[in-house]
């Protein structure tokens, strides 16, 4: 089984297939040089691609008829975000960072395996003054089957 994603963040479209408590107010990013860059992050660099999802993760949201990745959201901060302080949002929401396509930030979350779980996973990332946006990971079918 194939399935044909589109991942839209903003304005932001990329495609791929591939085979089947809000936080306390975060401290003011401490002075620092590292942002997301890979010349800045020699170590533990974040994956430069998109990573493949759970089929089994993907749920219905019932209040639109979209499809989602229950276990997902994507992220997009402020340029000149530190490299720490986005390590502390992805903490905050008890993710993983496991792809990322430009300037998108795929992150893998525990949550509950529902669409609530990725609600309350986005309602603590856009606490953050460093979140451009955060949004669920949809899906779409662009086969059309």
């Amino acid at each position: 089984m194939s399935i044909t994603a589109a991942l839209l963040v903003g304005s932001h479209l990329t495609s791929c297939t591939r085979s089947a408590t809000p936080p306390a107010a975060p401290d003011p990013a401490p002075p620092h040089s590292e942002v997301l860059d890979p010349e800045a992050v020699p170590s533990k660099a974040f994956p430069f691609e998109i990573a493949p999802s759970n089929p089994s993760q993907i749920v219905r949201d019932e209040e639109t008829g979209a499809s989602l990745v229950a276990n997902e959201v994507l992220l997009i901060v402020h340029t000149g975000t530190p490299r720490e302080r986005i390590d502390a949002l992805v903490l905050a929401i008890g993710g993983t960072v496991v792809g990322t396509t430009g300037e998108t930030l795929q992150i893998r979350i525990q949550g509950d395996g529902t669409r609530a779980g990725v609600l309350k996973a986005i309602e603590t990332l856009s606490a953050f003054p460093e979140t451009e946006v955060a949004e669920p990971n949809y899906v779409a079918d662009l086969d059309g089957g």
